[in-house]
């Protein structure tokens, strides 16, 4: 199992953190069940949140890969460009002497 990226770790603990604090300040906890009730769930959801950070990095991270450009059969020789004929090299054709 891959280690959780900082992302992950940061956007879960933020979550975990926030949820327990309104939680707790709105739902009075009179007792220890209750408590750790609250916990349990603001745990989940910050669970769920780290997962949902992934799932959504590592789609657009992983795009689908370039696809190979086919390559022509061994038996077809590649086309090789022909030599000019008709020119002849710069220092013949401007009379400047080498």
């Amino acid at each position: 199992m891959p280690h959780p990226t900082p992302v992950q770790i940061a956007y879960g603990s933020v979550t975990v953190i926030t949820l327990t604090f309104l939680t707790l300040l709105l739902v009075p906890a009179d007792s220890l069940p209750v408590a750790l009730a609250i916990a349990g769930g603001a745990l989940a959801a910050g669970t769920g949140v780290a997962l949902l950070v992934n799932a959504r990095s590592g789609s657009s991270r992983s795009a689908a890969p370039a696809p190979v450009p086919a390559s022509a059969p061994a038996s077809v020789p590649a086309p090789v460009a022909a030599p000019r004929q008709g020119l002849a090299p710069v220092a013949e054709r401007s009379g400047a002497r080498v």
